[in-house]
């Protein structure tokens, strides 16, 4: 896969919500490989293998969410 490994750590009320299942469904509409799980402190945190510009656009989409609130997402190289 070309490409590198990109973490995305999403804060707000974004547990207990369904917010994982929604990622991985829009993730799969735009046939990126994702991988998301729950962190200790309330926040979800998302691998996105592929290119810098789809984890930017995987995260654009999730702060416009209008279901689930989102306070933040940060992109960090992995």
């Amino acid at each position: 896969m070309t490409g590198k490994r990109y973490k995305l750590v999403v804060r707000g009320e974004v547990q207990g919500v369904g917010f994982r299942r929604l990622v991985l469904s829009i993730a799969a509409r735009r046939k990126l490989r994702v991988e998301a799980s729950n962190l200790p402190d309330g926040s979800v945190e998302i691998i996105v293998y592929g290119l810098r510009e789809d984890a930017e656009r995987l995260a654009s989409k999730i702060e416009n969410l209008n279901v689930i609130r989102v306070e933040e997402v940060e992109i960090r190289d992995e």
